[in-house]
């Protein structure tokens, strides 16, 4: 029984993944031209509704993670979820970009409650032996939605007046709230993760954590390779439809090739993970995003879906190290905190990102430059990861 409700957990999960993730940053991605056209606003201003969203995340996450380490996850997942159904309806009625604005507070609150940070910890209360598979699977799930939902978002715009179509969707995570409270349960009745047992010879305070050298390198990787992933992603519709002169179904198949790649690399990197470590796997991810941007800069439209595979799976191994490693290095006590604070460094980067980017193609009409710094900025985050050691033994979870 432990183990159907495990599977379970770890599917739903991978669901609430889809549609928190999904539609948030690259669903909404579709809509961007609509925007532009009906709202009459400049890509940089629509671009700073994505840097809003994670700039309140970023805000929210340390205390997020310190609630969730002492407070029932299932509540507070379900609120996030009718939270966001509360902010895609409202979505449909805006009239400026200072409601897109205010929507995206909203909607960053949510990547806190039912996103990446709420979903791993509970996957860290459920399992040990298969952590990383568990914890790619659902960052494979985050993909799934970034690839599928663009697409699916296409075809909604088909059919219905952009404006319906996002009352639309608001329905998903409204239906979804119930399945997370029937289904979620904190931890297994009477067991206690491996790493808690460890925890329990002796208190590391928080501070003590991101003080030490591998908390502030995995900080440097999370600030520079979100700004590479949140860069990239967000303009490439622009990029593909404006500087390529390419339809826009064009930009759903390359996002769709991207996270494709990323799932495939999630799953593979958690796996190989648990059997290797993590720098095994981080390693050679951050070096197939360099290529890939590169490949973009160096080559604008010749060999799109090469390039973009590379990047992709360079970004979905990383991620998964990026939300495995917290919960492989630090005491349960602590893993919501600690996740909490690499979300936030992912934040910083992720808020600057989108602005920049479209930044650099506002001021020189191409998108080669802003593309090469991304390669760039992938290979610092290579060089952070390489002075990475293992834990001590007793803030590690074996």
């Amino acid at each position: 029984m432990g183990n159907i409700r495990l599977i379970a957990i770890v599917a739903l999960s991978m669901i609430v993944m889809i549609v928190n993730n999904g539609f948030i940053l690259a669903g909404l991605t579709a809509f961007d031209i609509h925007m532009l056209e009906e709202l009459g606003v400049s890509v940089t201003a629509l671009r700073a509704r994505d840097s809003i969203t994670l700039v309140t995340l970023g805000i929210t996450v340390l205390a997020g993670g310190y609630i969730l380490d002492r407070c029932p996850l299932r509540p507070v997942m379900v609120a996030g979820l009718l939270a966001m159904a509360a902010g895609f309806a409202a979505y449909s009625f805006v009239q400026n970009p200072l409601q897109i604005y205010v929507i995206h507070i909203l909607l960053g609150v949510t990547q806190v409650a039912c996103g990446t940070l709420c979903c791993v910890v509970l996957l860290s209360r459920w399992t040990d032996r298969f952590r990383g598979l568990a914890v790619g699977a659902l960052v494979a799930g985050s993909s799934l939605g970034n690839a599928v939902v663009p697409k699916f978002n296409l075809w909604l715009l088909e059919q219905l007046a952009w404006r319906d179509a996002l009352l639309t969707l608001s329905l998903v995570p409204l239906l979804l709230a119930p399945c997370v409270w029937l289904i979620v349960r904190e931890r297994p009745r009477g067991r206690a993760i491996s790493g808690e047992r460890a925890a329990s010879h002796g208190h590391v305070s928080y501070r003590s954590l991101i003080e030490t050298p591998n908390y502030l390198a995995l900080a440097v990787v999370a600030t520079l390779t979100v700004f590479c992933v949140v860069g990239l992603t967000t303009n490439l519709a622009i990029y593909v439809q404006a500087e390529l002169n390419r339809p826009g179904e064009l930009a759903g198949d390359l996002l769709f090739t991207l996270f494709i790649g990323a799932i495939a690399a999630q799953l593979l990197g958690g796996f190989f993970a648990d059997r290797f470590g993590v720098q095994k796997v981080h390693i050679p991810a951050l070096a197939l995003m360099a290529i890939g941007a590169f490949g973009l800069a160096m080559a604008p439209g010749a060999g799109l879906a090469l390039w973009i595979v590379a990047f992709g799976a360079g970004w979905g191994a990383n991620s998964a190290m990026l939300q495995l490693i917290p919960t492989r290095f630090f005491p349960p006590r602590v893993v919501g905190q600690a996740l909490g604070g690499i979300i936030f460094f992912e934040t910083l980067g992720g808020a600057v990102g989108p602005i920049a980017t479209g930044a650099i193609y506002d001021l020189t009409g191409s998108y080669g430059l802003a593309f090469n710094a991304i390669a760039v900025l992938a290979l610092a985050a290579l060089a952070s990861v390489s002075v990475i050691r293992p834990p001590e033994p007793e803030l590690a979870i074996k």
